[in-house]
């Protein structure tokens, strides 16, 4: 296959540069790789309050305690319930409607969550402007079952929030979740053979109580996207004006609402916005039609191509999916295909939007074309590069022809190859700098040199502003235990606990249990196939545990067992992991960034050759998330439950 040419449903407007240009375009790259790389890593950011001026960037602004809480009782001190599902947002619901499709009892299933409802990063983040990236048909979950028609292709935050509301009325899980409550420790009880749950309440009137629950299954189905990160920046408490985080936006104060952007309130204000991620392309349009004036500060610019939003056509949907079983997993897998670099990509294109395009997104998720060795390693990611850079040039090209102050275009442009950050789409953000209220403020790959009590200071210049907002992301866990992303003190076994198991590397069987900890799932992304549809990838680990649950109950016909990969099974998946990280080279020519522990997975990787190792156990599928789908269906089909341990509870 000629990886240099376009295949079925992709398509380009531009040619590939000469060799002269195309060095210096690489050259250019790792000059700016090299400016951003920061010897403190992920120790640039504050991701837990250290002071009490900072616990309104963390608290839940969201919630209404006046509202009648149907599982307000849902978790009683000292209960029993088979299932505690950990996390309300799609990862808890997924499990809770694929478990229930496999024949479980809802009576049986508890969820819990310290959240003030249902939606998990939709219940946090209500910022202006805010729509999925993903297609709403592929992302939003359980569409079929639900028969529901996405309003728009790339749907909006209230929509998805409401979704998750709309999926636990389906599956009758209202009186069946516990909110404001966040589970703290877990232990497996040996001779209960249950696990044992410790949950503080968040509630105002319970706040600090501690409950315990006993349950024969955990899943811990949450994540820490929802988690806001600060950067740590000199002066930062100092500041007189008013400041939040994206996650947490006070509409109080900009006037408006997520239904309507009306933010009147900032028309004599003066806004800076720090960080020009995807949240960031959302936000500034928004901004820029009601501040005063805005100030952009920007460390890294990102790619942004169209986006094309667009209105849901019944006639269409009709036609396309009603009445149609299994349509939603295999336009996921057709996204995919062309996202992943398949070498047999299907015929059509369903999806066919800018991520479509952007085959070199298996530069972050694998490929079916991976090296088979570190020694290919290199001709590999050669090959990503030029194959990207196509796509790469066309996008900066838009810049210039879209910005018209040329020194602004060229900050804008994204010097790195499409895949190392998140690829964003917008009909608007480039346009804003042409606004006379909108200034950038680039600070070549450096951030902010402190804060003010007046605003930003950077290069010299200090900018007062009224109102400061952060939009530098989420704390992203990257190759973190299943415990820690949840910050959860839990041991199984023999009191071991993840660390101590996992000391010289990730063992998993399918990236959702590792022997020793019995009964405990979870939902990756560590050791399974990953594609940029975080919910797709969510969706395929929950029918998964859902199977191997619903197959051993009914097998045994007792829920009264113990389910746990044998260590040969864990050993055996772990080596495919590790046997394929050479696909993942690509990301050592990034900036970097939240994929790569903002640099702290190579400089761990490079202490030593054990450690190196312990790194690669914690990747994703290299061949990416089509072929993980395949292997994990075909044992599903021909090896149900080979590989663990299955023991009946006889007390």
């Amino acid at each position: 296959m000629d990886l240099s040419q376009p295949t079925n449903g992709t398509s380009t407007n531009s040619t590939h540069p000469d060799q002269a240009t195309t060095q210096a375009v690489f050259e250019k790259y790792e000059q700016e790789r090299l400016k951003r790389i920061r010897p403190e890593g992920l120790n640039q950011y504050i991701v837990t309050p250290p002071s009490k001026e900072y616990e309104g960037f963390y608290k839940d602004i969201w919630v209404d305690n006046t509202a009648t809480d149907p599982g307000l009782n849902a978790i009683l001190d000292n209960s029993y319930h088979d299932f505690l599902i950990v996390g309300g947002g799609y990862g808890g619901l997924c499990v809770a409607a694929r478990l229930i499709q496999e024949g479980v009892d809802v009576k049986d299933i508890r969820l819990v969550d310290s959240a003030g409802g249902f939606g998990g990063t939709w219940w946090y983040n209500r910022y202006p402007g805010l729509m999925c990236d993903v297609e709403s048909y592929i992302y939003m979950p359980l569409l079929e079952e639900l028969s529901y028609m996405p309003k728009h292709k790339y749907s909006y935050a209230p929509e998805l929030r409401q979704h998750a509301t709309n999926i636990a009325s389906h599956y009758h899980l209202h009186d069946k979740a516990l909110f404001q409550a966040r589970v703290i420790d877990m232990y497996w009880d040996e001779s209960q053979k249950h696990w044992v749950t410790k949950i503080k309440h968040l509630r105002p009137g319970s706040e600090g109580k501690i409950l315990t629950t006993q349950s024969r299954f955990a899943i811990l189905a949450g994540t820490s996207i929802d988690w806001p990160k600060l950067p740590r920046i000199s002066g930062f408490e100092k500041f007189k004006g008013h400041a939040f985080h994206t996650s947490r936006w006070d509409w109080t104060y900009s006037g408006g609402s997520e239904q309507d952007y009306e933010m009147e309130r900032l028309r004599d204000k003066k806004v800076a916005i720090v960080g020009t991620g995807a949240t960031a392309v959302q936000v500034v349009p928004q901004l820029a039609k009601w501040a005063q004036h805005l100030y952009v500060f920007q460390r890294t610019p990102s790619s942004v191509d169209a986006r094309n939003q667009r209105a849901t056509d019944p006639d269409w949907w009709n036609k396309e999916h009603t009445g149609k079983s299994g349509w939603q997993r295999e336009r996921r897998k057709n996204f995919s295909s062309f996202m992943g670099n398949t070498e047999k990509q299907p015929e059509k294109d369903l999806v066919y939007d800018g991520m479509t395009h952007m085959r070199t997104y298996a530069g972050i998720v694998g490929n079916e074309q991976a090296p088979r060795s570190a020694d290919e390693a290199g001709a590999y990611v050669d090959m990503m590069k030029n194959l990207d850079l196509v796509r790469q040039s066309r996008i900066r090209g838009r810049v210039d022809g879209i910005v018209q102050d040329k020194q602004t275009a060229e900050k804008l442009k994204a010097w790195y190859p499409g895949w190392c950050k998140r690829p964003c789409f917008h009909d608007e953000y480039l346009q804003s700098f042409n606004q006379s209220n909108v200034t950038l403020v680039d600070t070549n790959g450096k951030g902010l040199d402190k804060i003010t009590e007046n605003g930003p200071f950077f290069d010299g210049k200090e900018y007062p502003v009224d109102l400061l907002v952060f939009s530098t992301g989420y704390n992203v866990t990257v190759g973190a235990t299943p415990a820690t992303r949840l910050r959860i003190n839990l041991a199984g076994a023999n009191n071991n606990t993840f660390d101590t198991k996992w000391t010289h590397g990730m063992r998993t069987l399918h990236g959702v249990q590792t022997n020793g900890f019995p009964n405990l799932f979870w939902l990756g992304p560590s050791q399974t196939g990953a594609t940029a549809n975080t919910v797709a990838m969510i969706d395929e680990c929950s029918r998964h545990v859902a199977f191997i649950i619903g197959e051993a109950i009914r097998k045994y016909k007792t829920k009264a067992l113990t389910i746990q990969p044998t260590v040969e099974a864990e050993e055996a998946w772990t080596e495919k992991i590790m046997d394929g990280s050479s696909v993942f080279a690509t990301m050592g020519v990034c900036p970097p960034s939240y994929s790569t522990a903002e640099g702290d997975v190579f400089r761990r990787a490079e202490q030593s050759p054990e450690m190196k190792k312990k790194m690669q156990s914690a990747g994703l599928w290299p061949k990416g998330w089509n072929d993980f789908n395949r292997v994990i269906d075909k044992w599903r089909r021909e090896q149900p439950l080979e590989g663990l341990q299955i023991e009946l509870v006889l007390n």
